[in-house]
């Protein structure tokens, strides 16, 4: 299963709580609560490239499966992949890193 496309937030339950364990000041918090993201995923073979558009901030990560890698979190520091899989028959992606403080993931 291909997930390559383009893809529109429904709801992002605990998005404050998340956004503020990750570090993102009050106000982008504020900002961006109501806005619906919109994910552009391009898969090759195991090699993602994922974009995310929320407003008018534009955030791109690539990563492939198995390698270790660095990501861009949501506060613009660099994040080192710790580890990523890919299950194509549970239909979904999980990559997980270690940030500066708790451990967070997240699954498209």
């Amino acid at each position: 299963m291909s997930f390559s496309g383009k893809y529109q937030m429904e709801s992002h339950d605990n998005f404050e709580s998340f956004m503020e364990a990750v570090g993102l000041p009050d106000e982008l918090i504020q900002e961006g609560k109501d806005i619906k993201s919109i994910s552009e995923i391009e898969e090759t073979g195991d090699h993602f490239k994922v974009t995310v558009t929320t407003g008018t901030k534009i955030l791109t990560n690539s990563f492939t499966i198995g390698q270790e890698t660095e990501l861009e979190s949501p506060t613009g520091e660099k994040v080192n992949v710790s580890g990523a899989c890919h299950n194509p028959t549970m239909s979904f992606i999980h990559v997980a890193w270690v940030y500066p403080s708790p451990y967070i993931y997240a699954s498209i």
